[in-house]
């Protein structure tokens, strides 16, 4: 901290450590019970944007001194409207006290320096902070009827999944919680059907993550918890991919095999050079976890890769019921439609660090989420990777959102000492 602040700018560390140890020491108590006061809040203000005591004091006119959940609520209309800062009033009606404190803070980026969510406030009161990693799933994770206890169960859900029809323009939940299979399974209806299952159930839990990653797709949603995209923005930018998707499969025919071994007989480089050998199009597209790799390419090409690869010594090859070749050059003409349509979304700094598909690294820069986001589409998600990475930068644990359990099951194959968990 001295490195950072002079002395005269510096923030009220004592409060801000009896603040940290009541959330992560004793979650029934609030930020206020420890003294978090409303002097605190305001010198978070002026250290963070530079602004005057005087322009402060306006900006929370209304809100009294005696802090109670009600001038919570009026802080964060205040903050989205003067600074733009992404905690929703509507997302947030729910918020205790030390839970808005929190993401008041990470939104304001005092628990992290240099600009890098790498350096959690732990560091400086003197205390580890333990890291719980959220995870996304993408398309394949569908089936009828998820998300329909949720529906029927949570009224903050239920205006969510009502408030995803209307933006949609038809019920998609008609689809997902008593139609066919084979509807579900159209890309343009995956793809929104497996983000509202996988995000709804984080939002209305109001988990305040410490980082996130999401598989292809699972992206968006991950997005969406982290505060980078509103939920309204990140299903619109989904519709736009699903389609754009939809539309290159038909232009572009292609589909998708799983690679399966126990034994690491043929390494990743062998099997690139297979795929690099055949006639016709053959790329990796996802590398998901120890024995389990997914190439992507023109359907004749695939076929032949596959006979290769057994003949190689690979235990198993499964066709995937898929009409596209994701994640591979035959997505070319989907990333540009959907490259238009992230640049003209408005997008948030993070609370968290994010870990892209594309290189598996943390990210929280605005411009350099959207550019891994619409490299996504033609190139690999490394998704071992990833998983790799987020443990060796401090996760203890990981929690799924959404429907299945593809995705901790991959984490148990990368490291069998994590604890995996759900929500759905």
């Amino acid at each position: 901290e001295e490195k950072i602040y002079p002395k005269e700018e510096r923030l009220p560390w004592d409060s801000i450590e009896k603040g940290y140890y009541s959330f992560y020491g004793n979650p029934t108590n609030s930020l206020t019970k420890a003294n978090f006061s409303i002097e605190d809040y305001k010198n978070v203000f002026i250290r963070t944007f530079s602004i005057s005591p005087d322009e402060v004091e306006g900006m929370m006119a209304n809100i009294s001194n005696e802090w109670d959940s009600m001038n919570h609520i009026r802080l964060i209309v205040e903050m989205e409207k003067e600074f733009g800062v992404k905690v929703s009033p509507e997302n947030s009606r729910k918020f205790r006290s030390y839970q808005l404190g929190i993401a008041i803070l990470e939104s304001l980026g005092v628990y992290f320096k240099d600009n890098k969510c790498q350096e959690p406030m732990a560091k400086l009161c003197g205390n580890k902070r333990e890291s719980v990693a959220y995870l996304f799933p993408g398309q394949g994770s569908q089936y009828v009827g998820m998300g329909k206890d949720l529906y029927e169960q949570n009224g903050d859900a239920r205006e969510l999944f009502e408030k995803a029809n209307e933006i949609l323009g038809f019920r998609i939940t008609d689809i997902i919680f008593d139609g066919e299979e084979e509807e579900l399974r159209r890309t343009e209806i995956t793809q929104p059907a497996v983000f509202l299952c996988s995000v709804i159930p984080a939002l209305v839990n109001d988990i305040i993550p410490t980082m996130v990653a999401g598989h292809s797709l699972g992206e968006f949603s991950a997005l969406v918890l982290c505060r980078a995209l509103t939920f309204e923005d990140a299903l619109l930018l989904v519709k736009i991919r699903a389609c754009a998707m939809q539309k290159a499969c038909n232009v572009r025919p292609g589909t998708m095999m799983a690679v399966l071994q126990k034994d690491q007989i043929v390494s990743n480089e062998q099997l690139l050079e297979i795929c690099q050998s055949v006639n016709g199009l053959v790329v990796p597209a996802n590398y998901n976890c120890p024995g389990q790799v997914v190439i992507s390419g023109e359907k004749d090409a695939i076929k032949e890769a596959g006979d290769y690869l057994l003949s190689a010594g690979v235990k198993k090859v499964v066709a995937l019921n898929v009409d596209g070749a994701f994640h591979s050059p035959l997505m070319e003409d989907a990333r540009f439609e959907l490259e238009k349509a992230i640049m003209n979304t408005e997008f948030s700094r993070p609370i968290c660090p994010i870990y892209q598909n594309v290189d598996a690294n943390a990210h929280v820069d605005i411009n350099e989420i959207k550019s891994k986001l619409i490299e996504q589409l033609t190139n690999p998600v490394l998704w071992e990777k990833s998983i790799r990475n987020m443990i060796k930068d401090g996760a203890k644990a990981f929690v799924e959102c959404g429907p299945g359990n593809i995705l901790g099951n991959m984490v148990y194959k990368i490291d069998k000492n994590i604890q995996t968990t759900a929500i759905t």
